[in-house]
């Protein structure tokens, strides 16, 4: 069981949420200039699906969130969750 001080790293969705809630533009305008289906991003956004390297590229490009950065996010959660079995 995950203990209180192994708080799980932050989704990559949560980050992505907050660009898009601070550039102004609605779920469907940024699915739009990310070349993404608006399911795809709102399941990413509400933190049900891992992001993509693809998906990683598009956010880069237009939040200028670095890719690097949201990879290791998404790597260091998957494996804190594979570890200790969270979820």
């Amino acid at each position: 069981m995950l203990q209180s001080n192994n708080a799980l790293p932050t989704h990559p969705g949560e980050l992505v949420a907050d660009e898009i809630k601070y550039s102004g533009m609605t779920i469907e305008e940024a699915s739009e200039k990310m070349d993404l289906s608006i399911d795809e991003l709102k399941s990413l956004v509400d933190c049900k699906i891992p992001i993509s390297k693809s998906v990683c590229e598009k956010v880069d490009c237009l939040f200028n969130l670095e890719y690097d950065m949201l990879l290791k996010l998404q790597s260091d959660r998957d494996d804190m969750i594979m570890n200790y079995n969270v979820l």
